[in-house]
């Protein structure tokens, strides 16, 4: 059941372990991983910028600069929607990808998820009369350039750089984007942290703890993963796999942020994506379906869409 008030952030991260329940942030979260060594991607930037001409073409999309990187290169939006020439509410959802350069398999999930949303299917052309989606498939290109694990140019790992000052360019370019977004008249009602977890078995939410968040918050939390489980329930584990924030918010995340900002008007989680061996793996197919479902259901989306 939707609250009217009600926002959803989720995150995407990859771990070299399986987090048991209960971890600590700086489990799932490790600074450990942040070593300049440098390693060649098979999907660099140079494939999202020939991927970009792709999306070009199709008339649902629109692609925007938000910003540059440390080292000058541009980090892409793409804006996807429909005419919506009805009276019925119109969800703003937005997603960025790709923060830890080894975390590939979460830029290639958000690629099944554009997929989805730019094909001419019952789904899509449901959820582009309903939805806004915007998409950053690649929020760390300087880092993937250069090989890096999990930092960017300056060597800062972007996913916890959300409370200091200043910001990297990257962060306060997808900041601004968002504060943005959160005064208009669509704001952000899901926003979408990928990344993905080479060490586990299946799909997971990242949960927070009433400590860090409320008692509301943690009765949305379990309503939210219920509903895209539901979807892909042999692919997804139930809510209290992983849960942080025992000890309260740790203030260095986007979680972090709209928590602090927003409260209950920003659920923000952080959902795990396995590794796969193949860019077309269909447990993309799957985890994006549940992924864009789950979000209809939530916010009471009706969809017949096969």
């Amino acid at each position: 059941m939707f609250r009217k008030f009600s926002f959803v952030v989720i995150g995407f991260l990859v771990l070299t372990l399986c987090v048991p329940a209960n971890a600590q942030d700086d489990l799932i979260h490790s600074q450990t991983e942040n070593v300049m060594e440098s390693k060649a991607y098979t999907y660099g930037y140079d494939s999202l910028m020939s991927q970009l001409n792709k999306w070009r073409l199709n008339p649902y999309i629109v692609i925007d600069s938000i910003g540059k990187s440390v080292q000058g290169r541009t980090v892409w939006m793409l804006s996807i929607k429909g005419e919506q020439n009805h009276s019925l509410p119109v969800y703003r959802v937005a997603i960025h990808a790709r923060t830890h350069p080894n975390e590939i398999q979460s830029e290639m999930l958000t690629h099944k998820i554009i997929e989805f949303l730019s094909s001419d299917t019952q789904l899509g052309t449901l959820l582009r009369e309903r939805f806004i989606f915007n998409i950053v498939p690649m929020y760390n290109p300087d880092g993937v350039e250069l090989g890096y694990g999990r930092v960017n140019a300056n060597g800062v790992d972007l996913e916890r750089n959300w409370f200091t000052v200043p910001n990297e360019p990257e962060v306060a370019a997808l900041k601004n984007k968002y504060l943005g977004f959160m005064g208009s008249a669509n704001p952000v009602r899901i926003a979408l942290n990928m990344h993905g977890d080479g060490g586990a078995t299946k799909d997971y939410f990242v949960f927070h703890h009433e400590a860090g968040t409320s008692a509301q918050y943690v009765v949305d939390q379990k309503e939210f993963i219920g509903d895209v489980r539901s979807y892909y329930f042999t692919g997804i584990h139930d809510w209290n796999y992983t849960i942080t924030w025992t000890t309260g918010n740790p203030m260095v995340y986007p979680e972090s942020w709209f928590w602090a900002n927003y409260a209950e008007g920003v659920m923000a989680l952080t959902f795990e994506q396995i590794s796969t061996s193949t860019s077309n793996d269909a447990r993309y197919d799957s985890a994006a379906n549940a992924l864009l479902r789950g979000i209809m259901d939530y916010l009471d989306v009706v969809s017949n869409a096969e």
